[in-house]
């Protein structure tokens, strides 16, 4: 997107009608932003960053700070069955990002494991009546606000 001098945007405007002139200005800053064309774009607020449902805002590098800073990463053992498991630091309410597998033979993705939310202080409940007790999972909680 080309940014328009003074007197570019000068000698468009001279000569027409004032009334029209903040239409006529943002029309020429041009479309907006999407993935594939570049144009304008409206930052989001903290909140709607942390939030993440929106294809529509930008992020700005504050914005990310704020994200990581309200990240909490804690490793736990998995166990034979459903039931609780002791994760120091998580906080009722936190929300669980995601859980991922850090032993051979179960790495990767393993949220659909355990609960979506902390419902108990210090633990996180093993949703999964499978024996998981070999295996080691990192979990990644979003800290309630």
């Amino acid at each position: 997107m080309a940014v328009k001098t003074q007197a570019a945007l000068k000698s468009q405007f001279q000569g027409t009608d004032p009334a029209n002139h903040n239409t006529d200005i943002v029309d020429s800053l041009g479309a907006t932003a999407s993935a594939s064309a570049a144009g304008l774009v409206e930052l989001a607020t903290n909140a709607e960053a942390r939030a993440g449902s929106s294809t529509a805002l930008g992020a700005t590098p504050a914005n990310v700070a704020n994200m990581f800073a309200g990240l909490k990463f804690i490793t736990v053992d998995g166990r034979n069955g459903a039931g609780a498991i002791t994760a120091t630091g998580a906080v009722v309410g936190d929300a669980v990002i995601g859980v991922a597998g850090l032993t051979a033979g179960a790495l990767g993705a393993a949220t659909a494991s355990f609960e979506s939310a902390i419902t108990v202080a210090d633990q996180v409940q093993q949703s999964s009546a499978s024996n998981l007790s070999a295996n080691d999972y990192l979990v990644v909680l979003r800290a309630v606000a």
